[in-house]
């Protein structure tokens, strides 16, 4: 991960500017509610995957339309809308990097709870890898290592895949996916991956 963002630096030729999302919103409070941003977030993104917005919510905006012969308030997206403001631009100025999935391995015969009774503590709308769906910006996933990982059903060590997301402004997905295709034949990301247990 670290050599990734380091050769992302060299690249770009630009300095690394690391973000707390938790304590940039509590400093500048885009919501107006001085809520910390789990707590204003809560089940956002549990909501997007399990639902869907738009599905959700059809009939009820076609019968409150149909009952009062307008459609209902419908609030900003204010959490959308900060990020995209505040942290990231459409000008292709910022480029934000961090880590994707879980660095723990998963074991095939470990049963994974109902998403709903997994623990507070897995805070979803926290994690990094949750931020472009929550904020509707342009992100891209791409492979840049791996990790041997000790296996209990194999007992020797296993390799797992480390990969970073690359997340950037509204508008800008086709810069993205040019910087990353020419970071792939300059040698700043790798241009392919192997099959099989190793990618590199």
């Amino acid at each position: 991960m670290e050599k990734a963002v380091k050769d992302l630096e060299r690249y770009l030729d630009a300095e690394r500017r690391e973000i707390d999302l938790a304590e940039k919103w509590e400093t500048e409070n885009p919501s107006g509610t001085g809520e910390p941003i789990a707590e204003y977030l809560q089940d956002t993104f549990m909501t997007f995957l399990l639902q869907g917005y738009y599905k959700n919510f059809l009939s009820f905006r076609r019968d409150y339309e149909k009952e009062f012969g307008t459609p209902p308030q419908v609030h900003p997206a204010v959490y959308s809308k900060w990020l995209r403001e505040s942290i990231l631009d459409s000008d292709f100025n910022v480029v934000m990097v961090h880590p994707v999935g879980d660095f723990d391995p998963f074991y095939r015969d470990v049963y994974r709870l109902d998403p709903k009774d997994r623990s507070q503590a897995y805070d979803w709308d926290q994690r990094e890898d949750h931020q472009a769906s929550l904020a509707g910006v342009p992100s891209i996933v791409v492979p840049v290592g791996q990790v041997s990982q000790p296996s209990k059903i194999m007992a020797q060590g296993q390799v797992l895949p480390v990969t970073i997301s690359l997340m950037s402004g509204t508008g800008t997905d086709f810069q993205l996916t040019g910087m990353i295709q020419d970071m792939a034949q300059t040698g700043f990301l790798a241009g392919s991956v192997k099959v099989g247990s190793h990618a590199f």
